[in-house]
């Protein structure tokens, strides 16, 4: 494809700060936008749950030691 037609979003693809991208980084940049469309949406839900005596993460988020040191008295429990 020439690249005076690329879109925006392939351009970006494409090009690096000062470089052109691999194949390779380009197909992992696909691939990352793929895994963040598919990602579900957590509506205000928090993004992680326990099951048993695991914590099952599903979505991206940051824990603060005073909310893990809950989450493992939970489960401990």
């Amino acid at each position: 494809m020439d690249v005076q037609n690329l879109t925006p979003s392939q351009a970006r693809q494409v090009f690096g700060y000062d470089r052109v991208r691999s194949l390779a980084e380009q197909r992992a940049i696909i691939e990352d936008v793929k895994a963040q469309k598919a990602a579900p949406a957590t509506h205000g839900e928090v993004p992680w749950r326990i099951v048993g005596k695991t914590l099952v993460v599903t979505g991206p988020c940051k824990i603060s030691v005073a909310d893990l040191g809950s989450i493992i008295s939970r489960i401990e429990s």
